[in-house]
């Protein structure tokens, strides 16, 4: 037996400038939206899988880029902000290292280029060996993931 499915209400929203939508949730609540900001959030929601997906490809790269210098690593960190993404590798050594600082540059350089990327925006920072403690100046520690460098 076929299953019924419930018929869709539809909801006209007229915009006018200033004007404002009075959303009810199934149990009840209302709270008032400006039709802006609710439109706004109709476009971020079908924009959402296809960041899933591009964010999903940027973890693959990123853990393949960390994977390929875990002799120099010992510790990477990822977070997301506001409007950007964080990646925070510390190094296992003190001393400045050009061609690690290089190797990041470019892969800073191959995100920002890369169009099937194009959603996300990222910042990359390279910090000499230096302990949990001294890294929240530079990340919220309690906000970011932590690399698994094998």
């Amino acid at each position: 037996m076929p299953a019924i499915m419930p018929k869709r209400q539809w909801q006209h929203l007229q915009h006018q400038k200033g004007g404002d939508v009075v959303i009810t949730t199934e149990d009840g609540d209302r709270f008032m939206l400006p039709v802006d900001d609710a439109i706004r959030a109709c476009r971020s929601a079908e924009k959402l899988g296809e960041f899933s997906r591009q964010f999903s490809n940027l973890m693959k790269q990123l853990h393949a880029w960390i994977v390929e210098r875990s002799e120099e690593i010992d510790k990477a960190f990822l977070s997301l902000e506001t409007d950007e993404v964080v990646l925070v590798v510390v190094r296992k050594g003190m001393a400045f290292d050009p061609d690690f600082e290089d190797a990041l540059s470019d892969l800073d350089l191959r995100i920002c280029n890369d169009e099937s990327l194009n959603m996300i925006r990222m910042r990359v920072m390279a910090l000499p060996y230096s302990a949990d403690e001294t890294l929240h100046s530079f990340l919220d520690l309690s906000k970011a993931w932590r690399a698994q460098i094998e």
